[in-house]
C-alpha cells in the first residue's frame, strides 16, 4: 500500500528477526536505494526507549560499507492527520455499535504500554506525545473530555512500580457507575500483535467480564488506507529534510 502511494520501494524490516534491519537494508542497496526513510512503527517517540533502533540502522550501515544507503530516521509523528483521523473513526463505529446495543455509550479507554515508573521519569516528553495522542483521537472521536480514559496495558515483570492506572484497576469502578460496556481503543499499537491479540482481547476482555461489563476493542490499523497514507506523509517529510527530490527512491 505505500509504495502504491509513493511510487518508492517500501520494506519492513524488524530488530531482533528477520526480515531483519541489515537483511532488508542491503536488500534496498542491490535494489539501487541510496537514500532511506526509516520510520519506527510507534507514533510516540523515545530516544531511550527507540535509540536502539537508530543504532540497529547505523550498525547494518557500517557492515554493509560504502554502498550503504543513507538512512534517516524519522521522529514522532503521533500527530499524522491520517493516523489520528483512522484511529478516530474506528472509535466512532464501536461507540455506535455499543449505543444500539445497549442504549448508552460504553466506557472508552485509550491506552498504551506501560512503562516502569523510573523509565517513564526520564522520558516526560514522551508522555507528553502520548496525552497529545489521546487528546487529538479522542477530538476526530467526537467525544467530550469526560467521555473517554487514558489509561495503561500490558505491564511487565520488571521489579518496581509500573505506570498507573492499568485498565484492570478501572473496569469495577465503570461497572459501578452504571457502564454496561468498555470500549478500548489503543492509541500507541498500530497492528494486532501479542499487546493486543492477547493483552487486550484475552486479558482485558476477563477483567471487564468479571465486572458484568461487555467488552469491545476497536479495530487495528494493520493494512488500512489510513495507515498507508500517514506512513507515506512521514515517508516524504523525513527525506525532505535532506533534500531528497519527490518521486525519488526511498
Amino acid at each position: 500500500g505505500l509504495e502504491a502511494i509513493l511510487g518508492w520501494p517500501s520494506a519492513a524490516a524488524m530488530r531482533f528477526s528477520e526480515p531483519s534491519i541489515p537483511t532488508v537494508l542491503r536488500q534496498l542497496a542491490e535494489r539501487g536505494v541510496d537514500r532511506v526513510a526509516a520510520i519506527i512503527l510507534s507514533p510516540q517517540f523515545s530516544p531511550l526507549l527507540m535509540g536502539g533502533y537508530e543504532r540497529a540502522i547505523e550498525g547494518a550501515r557500517a557492515a554493509i560499507g560504502p554502498g550503504a544507503p543513507e538512512a534517516v530516521v524519522a521522529g514522532a509523528w503521533h500527530l499524522e492527520p491520517a493516523f489520528v483521523g483512522g484511529l478516530g473513526a474506528r472509535i466512532r463505529t464501536g461507540i455506535a455499535n455499543a449505543e444500539q446495543r445497549d442504549g448508552m455509550r460504553p466506557a472508552v479507554l485509550l491506552t498504551a504500554h506501560s512503562l516502569p515508573l523510573r523509565v517513564a521519569r526520564e522520558e516526560p516528553g514522551y508522555l507528553d506525545q502520548l496525552e497529545a495522542t489521546a487528546l487529538a483521537v479522542a477530538a476526530a472521536a467526537g467525544l467530550a473530555r469526560d467521555g473517554w480514559t487514558f489509561c495503561w496495558q500490558s505491564a511487565g515483570h520488571e521489579p518496581g512500580e509500573w505506570m498507573k492506572p492499568d485498565f484492570a484497576d478501572l473496569m469495577p469502578g465503570f461497572a459501578a457507575a452504571g457502564k454496561r460496556a468498555v470500549l478500548v481503543a489503543p492509541v500507541q499499537f498500530l497492528a494486532d500483535h501479542l499487546e493486543t491479540l492477547y493483552d487486550i482481547d484475552v486479558g482485558a476482555r476477563e477483567q471487564a467480564e468479571a465486572s458484568g461489563l461487555r467488552f469491545e476493542r476497536v479495530q487495528s490499523l494493520n493494512d488500512a488506507p489510513e495507515l498507508a497514507a500517514a506512513l507515506a506523509a512521514v515517508a516524504r517529510r523525513t527525506l525532505a529534510t535532506v533534500g531528497e527530490p519527490a518521486g525519488a527512491p526511498a
